[in-house]
């Protein structure tokens, strides 16, 4: 059952105060259901009618041309307002972009820089007070630990969310550790929404304070493929409610000896002690990172910092190059320095002069495979 709120309604919330309708405010009344943060160019093909749309203008950043022309389109799908916080990927809002909106009769909404998304959904959502069965959350919790119930059982409860459970079936649990249930109604719009046009069904629960995402596909392939295309978008999402994503190994078929629920908890843990923080994380990319708490405060680790860490904190009171986060983001982005400029938001030559002065100065291979994993380790370790 959904309950609706007007769009001039929620901008008398403490998250969303200094925001104010720059466009469309003969349509103020317009109502939400539900909210969802999307962050990629297609977006007009994935939202839904009474939608409050937030953004920061990631996905068209190097394309305002392209972000005025989706406007009509979010209009024809009944998009209820969009929200924009400029100043982080986009300076301003384009003044075209705020025409627009106003010729097709959608209310756009200035975000002052300082609105939380997780905030804005978890107020919002309070007031549309959202109540879901959760015939799904029964599926899940039937299929993440070891069950009886058998295969027919749980395939006459999936019927409704048209999905079969056969021997084959690939499954897999994404968890996100969330604090706020309100924000759960959101984030499970917006995972609905970015596999509503995939080969990948879900299935969304909450409890314990995680948000839990079953996906069921057919062939691993599909998996790959998807993660591919959409693991920045994913990204982004997790990233503009501050949290974590967590994706577990996958499963085939419905198991009296299932593990995907443990699996993903011992992913969580093992995160929770490392000191490089990431927002998705999963077993192919820990990878290292599952030794760390062996080596963490041992002799080796006092090697490392020895020899790597303390050099290059000298170094950067000395000279003021911000070796320690350039050399960091280098070994983050394999060694591309044009990606490791862009993300640090340098210039391509000065990323070039840095590691060079890195080769020269400190007398260091960046071209020998064990200097970067000795390397990689003490920025892992490093938690100062």
């Amino acid at each position: 059952m959904h309950g609706k709120v007007s769009v001039k309604k929620i901008l008398s919330l403490p998250s969303l105060e200094g925001a104010e309708i720059i466009a469309g405010n003969s349509f103020a009344d317009n109502k939400i259901t539900t909210l969802a943060v999307m962050e990629v160019p297609d977006v007009s093909e994935w939202v839904q009618p009474g939608e409050f749309l937030m953004t920061t203008g990631y996905m068209f950043k190097d394309n305002i041309d392209g972000f005025i022309s989706i406007i009509p389109e979010l209009r024809e799908r009944n998009v209820a307002a969009l929200g924009i916080k400029p100043n982080r990927f986009i300076n301003t809002i384009p003044k075209a972009l705020i025409k627009a909106a106003e010729k097709n009769g959608l209310p756009l909404i200035y975000l002052p820089p300082h609105t939380n998304f997780s905030k804005v959904t978890s107020e919002v959502m309070e007031k549309i007070l959202i109540k879901d069965i959760d015939a799904e959350g029964y599926i899940i919790h039937k299929i993440i630990k070891p069950t009886h119930t058998s295969v027919e059982t749980i395939n006459e409860y999936a019927k409704p969310f048209n999905i079969e459970f056969g021997k084959d079936t690939l499954i897999r649990l994404l968890a996100i550790p969330m604090l706020d249930d309100y924000i759960y109604s959101s984030l499970k719009q917006t995972f609905y929404s970015l596999f509503c046009n995939s080969q990948i069904k879900i299935l969304t629960t909450r409890q314990d304070k995680l948000m839990g995402i079953l996906c069921i596909y057919e062939d691993e392939s599909v998996w790959k493929e998807f993660e591919s295309k959409h693991s920045d978008y994913m990204e982004q999402i997790v990233s503009n409610y501050n949290a974590n994503l967590f994706i577990g190994n996958s499963q085939k078929g419905i198991s009296s000896e299932s593990r995907l629920y443990d699996n993903i908890i011992s992913l969580i843990n093992l995160s929770s002690g490392m000191s490089e923080k990431q927002t998705i994380v999963s077993w192919d990319k820990v990878g290292i990172l599952s030794i760390i708490p062996s080596i963490s405060g041992s002799p080796y680790h006092m090697y490392l910092n020895n020899t790597y860490i303390d050099p290059i904190r000298k170094y950067d009171q000395k000279q003021k190059l911000s070796i320690y986060e350039t050399l960091k983001e280098y070994i983050a982005c394999n060694g591309n320095m044009k990606l490791a400029a862009e993300k640090l938001y340098i210039h391509y030559n000065t990323m070039c002069y840095r590691i060079n002065r890195v080769k020269e100065d400190l007398n260091w291979n960046l071209n020998d495979i064990s200097t970067l994993t000795d390397l990689n380790l003490a920025f892992l370790l490093d938690t100062h």
